[in-house]
C-alpha cells in the first residue's frame, strides 16, 4: 500500500496576538492491529515574526518528526547546506585541528564537487555508487575513496539523527552498506631495509638530528610523537609518550588515540645518548626536547626531513624518508617475529582489561625487541656515531 502523505492543516488562531498552528493526524495500530487515527498539533509562530510560508515549512517538519511520513526536509536542503550548518558546526569541536582540516580537504575535494548541490533526498545508494566508482575510474587510491565514503556516511547519519532524513540512505535494512568500495589502485607503501636503515644513522652526522632519527627507526614513533616529547616525559627507563605536536604546535597531554598514550623502555646507550642531547641543548622540566629555532614551538617533520635527511637520504640510495615509512619499516621489520610486542611498541593494541594485563606480561619480550631492533640498526656497543 503506498505510505500516505500528509501536508496537515494550518491556521490562524489568538484573538489578542495572531499565531500560525498546525494540525496533523497520527495513525497507529492496537494490540487488535486496528487503525486508530489521533489528531494533534503545534504552535508555528507568531504571525507577525513568521511568514505563512515559514509556518507551513515548520509544519512539515513537525509531521515529519512524529510520523515520519510527511513532506521530508531533505527535499528542501542541499548536502551542502547540512554540511556548513549543521554536521560541521556540530562534530568540529570535537576533532582535532588535524582532523578538522583533513575532513574539510576531503569534503571540499572528494564529495562536495559532485554531491553538494544535491537535496538530502537525492542522495540515494545508486547516485553514491555512481560517485565512488567515479573516483576509483580516476585513479584515486584506496585510502582516498574509503576516508570520503565514510565521512558522507557520518555526514548522513547525523542527518537521520536530526530528523532530516528518515535513515542513513548508505545502510541497508540488512546494517550493512548499501554502497560498496570500488576497487582502487594500489596506494604504494615503500619501506626501508634494516641495513639502509643504519647506513643512513650512520651518515648522519649532527647529535640532534641523529636522536631524532633513532628514535623514529628505534620505536617505529610518529612525527607527531617525536616532535612533542618533552623533556618530562623522559625518565631513567621509559620515554613516555603522553604529547604531539602538530604543524609547529605542542598538544599537551594529548595523544592522537588513547592506545597511542604509552611508555617505551630505553637501553642504556638510548639512555646515554638523550642525556647527552639533554646536556648540550640545555633541556629541562616541560620544554620541548627538539625545539625549533624559537625555542618555544616544535619543529615542523617535513622542513626537518627536507633540510636535515632526504639528502644524506640520497646518498645512501634511499628515494624517499617520511617518518610515515619508518614507522612502517619498523612493523614490517619486527612484526613477523612477535606482532603483540610490535602493537605495544606503536600503540596499536586495544585498551581494554585483557590488554592492560598482557601488556605486563610481554614487557620482557618488548625489551628483546627493541635490543634486537638497536643491534640491527648498527648501534650496539656505540653511541650512535659510526
Amino acid at each position: 500500500m503506498r505510505t500516505r502523505i500528509q501536508r496537515g492543516t494550518l491556521e490562524k488562531r489568538g484573538k489578542k496576538r495572531a499565531y500560525w498552528y498546525g494540525r496533523w493526524e497520527i495513525v497507529t495500530h492496537d494490540a487488535a492491529g486496528e487503525l486508530t487515527r489521533r489528531q494533534t498539533g503545534s504552535h508555528l509562530g507568531f504571525c507577525s515574526d513568521t511568514t505563512k510560508t515559514q509556518a507551513q515549512q515548520k509544519l512539515e517538519q513537525e509531521i515529519f518528526k512524529s510520523t515520519g511520513t510527511a513532506v521530508n526536509p531533505s527535499d528542501k536542503v542541499t548536502l551542502q547546506w547540512f554540511w556548513d550548518n549543521r554536521f560541521l558546526p556540530a562534530r568540529k569541536a570535537g576533532w582535532s585541528e588535524a582532523t578538522v582540516k583533513g575532513n574539510k580537504v576531503d569534503w571540499d575535494n572528494y564529495i562536495s564537487p559532485a554531491l553538494g548541490q544535491l537535496s538530502l533526498a537525492e542522495i540515494e545508494p545508486f547516485v553514491m555508487q555512481k560517485h565512488f566508482n567515479d573516483l576509483a575510474d580516476r585513479k584515486f587510491v584506496k585510502s582516498v575513496v574509503q576516508k570520503s565514503k565514510t565521512l558522507l556516511s557520518s555526514v548522513l547519519s547525523y542527518a537521520a539523527d536530526l530528523k532530516f532524513l528518515p535513515c542513513n540512505p548508505m545502510i541497508g535494512t540488512s546494517g550493512r552498506h548499501t554502497v560498496r568500495m570500488p576497487k582502487c589502485i594500489k596506494h604504494p607503501k615503500p619501506t626501508i631495509a634494516i641495513d639502509q636503515a643504519a647506513q643512513l644513522i650512520a651518515l648522519v652526522q649532527n647529535r640532534k638530528d641523529k636522536l631524532i632519527l633513532i628514535l623514529a627507526m628505534h620505536y617505529g614513533m610518529s612525527a607527531e610523537e617525536v616532535f612533542g616529547m618533552t623533556w618530562d616525559c623522559i625518565d631513567d627507563r621509559y620515554v613516555h609518550i603522553r604529547n604531539v605536536a602538530w604543524r609547529g604546535k605542542l598538544y599537551r597531554n594529548t595523544v592522537k588515540r588513547e592506545t597511542r598514550r604509552r611508555s617505551l623502555p630505553l637501553n642504556h646507550e638510548l639512555s646515554t645518548m638523550i642525556a647527552e642531547w639533554k646536556e648540550e641543548s640545555g633541556g629541562e622540566g616541560n620544554a620541548l626536547v627538539f625545539p625549533g629555532r624559537d625555542s618555544e614551538h616544535p619543529m615542523w617533520a617535513g622542513v626537518w626531513l627536507q633540510k636535515h635527511i632526504t639528502p644524506i637520504a640520497k646518498t645512501a640510495g634511499i628515494s624517499k624518508v617520511t617518518f610515515q615509512i619508518l614507522r612502517r619499516s619498523f612493523s614490517t621489520e619486527n612484526l613477523a617475529s612477535d606482532p603483540k610486542s610490535v602493537q605495544a611498541i606503536m600503540g596499536h593494541a586495544k585498551p581494554d582489561m585483557t590488554a592492560n594485563i598482557y601488556a605486563q606480561s610481554v614487557e620482557k619480550k618488548v625489551r628483546t625487541l627493541l635490543s634486537d631492533q638497536w643491534t640491527r640498526l648498527g648501534l650496539r656497543g656505540t653511541d650512535g656515531v659510526q
